[in-house]
């Protein structure tokens, strides 16, 4: 699977991306294609968004990160914006704001499926 963008993949990896982590992770002789692979496109993904959380501090904004940017996410983090719903309310792209709730709704769901609510 590939985007308009050229992200490919299960976690969808643009090229540019996919080459960083591939330096981050010390990943020898890294070819884009390396990326359809799923267990490799899957520990970039994770790798990926571990460092967004680790930038932008709560998964809302980490995932808002993953899908927009991380420049973007700075001028959508303005005062009064702290909780996870407000801030996701305030991002003005579309898909990345429909792309936010989507995951965590999913979050919620096997929460309660594999948790049992609690």
């Amino acid at each position: 699977m590939e985007s308009v963008a050229k992200a490919k993949g299960l976690t969808q990896i643009i090229p540019q991306t996919g080459n960083e982590i591939a330096r981050a992770l010390a990943i020898k002789d890294f070819n884009q294609a390396d990326l359809f692979h799923a267990k490799q496109n899957v520990q970039f993904g994770a790798f990926y968004f571990g460092e967004r959380l680790k930038r932008n501090g709560s998964v809302d904004r980490a995932l808002a990160s993953y899908n927009a940017g991380d420049g973007n996410v700075d001028t959508w983090s303005l005062p009064g914006r702290d909780d996870p719903d407000v801030f996701t309310e305030y991002v003005p792209f579309a898909e990345t704001n429909d792309y936010v709730k989507r995951i965590q709704q999913y979050w919620w769901i096997n929460r309660y499926i594999w948790i049992g609510g609690r």
